[in-house]
């Protein structure tokens, strides 16, 4: 996935004679997704740039594909947020230009970088993205959920007590994960907007309970902190622009949750009821999967609760 993978050919040929053969199948197969065309990035930098970015910035090279995504939906975010402020009036109501600015903002944002974003994010809440040499590394890799994930619907600061703290800890066994599945009929729809609603509701006093719970007393303040910041500055770009917070901000605090949680419990619709707590029978591998390219291998949902920080 990164500037120091083998040479392709090689190694496929290496994992295919290794094979059993009633694994070959699925090691070609798999082989599409390891070698195949990455579509996470975007927007490409210089060779010279990237190698230097890479080696000089990051703590391990192969994460290069997570920060061009990242770079590439900072620039958007701040390209998408000057035209609002810029085009559309402080006391305008709804017109065809801001409509049309919505629009496009909602096509670019979710359509085009909403699972690059989300799942670049979510490997990077489990990485070391940017190395501890580097002068204010821990900034910088506390950016992308702090401030960018806003815009994709996701309160600063609350997603690595949930995803990581709480989901992977607790590993999808409700009632400690509130996301868990296990206590849902997972083929039926009314229970997949109760598990939705239950989620958006009780979220932001359940973490930081958990995180007491658990003795994380110090993730439990910054998750109340976080929120208090959250939503004082909801009331501030809403005040100072509202159409502009409505464009960037306030559909996404409402798509955010519904696009997480419905993802959440398609990954683990399919439940072994006799072991839910086995990693093997909590969720599944999506092998070959187009949505593969863009989202970091995302699919290999088994081997992410195998071993979260591995490089898929």
């Amino acid at each position: 996935m990164g500037l120091l993978d083998p040479d392709p050919a090689e190694h496929a040929r290496e994992l295919l004679a290794a094979a059993k053969p009633h694994h070959r199948r699925a090691v070609e197969l798999a082989l599409c997704d390891l070698y195949g065309r990455r579509a996470e990035a975007i927007v490409r930098l210089p060779r010279g740039v990237e190698r230097a970015l890479a080696h000089r910035l990051l703590h391990d090279p192969r994460d290069l594909p997570l920060l061009l995504n990242f770079i590439q939906c900072g620039l958007w975010l701040a390209f998408s947020l000057t035209l609002q402020l810029t085009l559309l009036p402080r006391d305008g109501g709804l017109s065809a230009r801001a409509v049309g600015l919505f629009v496009v903002h909602v096509v670019v944002t979710w359509a085009i970088l909403g699972q690059r974003f989300i799942l670049g994010m979510h490997f990077a809440a489990h990485r070391t993205l940017i190395s501890p040499r580097v002068p204010g590394a821990a900034l910088l890799n506390a950016l992308p959920q702090l401030v960018l994930a806003n815009f994709w619907g996701m309160p600063a600061g609350m997603y690595y007590l949930h995803h990581v703290v709480m989901h992977h800890a607790s590993n999808n066994l409700f009632s400690w994960d509130l996301s868990g599945t296990n206590s849902y009929r997972r083929d039926s729809p009314l229970a997949l907007l109760h598990y939705i609603a239950n989620f958006a509701l009780h979220t932001f006093l359940y973490l930081p309970y958990y995180a007491v719970v658990k003795r994380r007393f110090g993730l439990a303040g910054f998750a109340l902190g976080s929120t208090g910041a959250y939503f004082a500055a909801f009331h501030a770009l809403h005040a100072y622009h509202p159409a502009a917070f409505w464009i960037s901000l306030g559909f996404s605090s409402v798509l955010g949750p519904v696009a997480l949680m419905a993802g959440n419990f398609g990954q683990h619709q399919f439940i072994n009821p006799a072991d839910p707590a086995d990693n093997y029978g909590l969720t599944v591998n999506l092998v070959k999967a187009p949505f593969n390219m863009l989202t970091f291998n995302d699919g290999y949902h088994i081997v992410h609760h195998l071993n979260s920080v591995r490089i898929a």
